[in-house]
């Protein structure tokens, strides 16, 4: 069972809600792994994985294809994106 100390571990982005994976330092801590370079905290930790199977799978759901929710998420974050930017068509 992937644990923090996996190969990968899987963010997604608090703005945009994109999903992706990376190889995991099991020494950084959490806190750190979830911040940019300026100290901002711009991810989510969804999950750690050991393979890169593994990992797809939590960003994508075990049919390899994006839960309702995910799609969900992703309509509303580009509503926003359009209203934010005064575009609301």
């Amino acid at each position: 069972m992937a644990d923090k100390n996996s190969q990968y571990v899987v963010y997604r982005g608090l703005e945009q809600g994109n999903k992706f994976f990376s190889t995991n330092n099991p020494n950084e801590p959490e806190s750190e792994k979830v911040k940019l370079l300026d100290g901002t905290v711009a991810y989510e930790i969804l999950g750690y994985a050991d393979t890169g199977d593994e990992a797809r799978q939590i960003i994508y759901g075990a049919k390899g294809i994006p839960s309702l929710a995910d799609l969900m998420l992703t309509n509303l974050t580009e509503i926003e994106r359009k209203f934010l930017n005064g575009n609301e068509d």
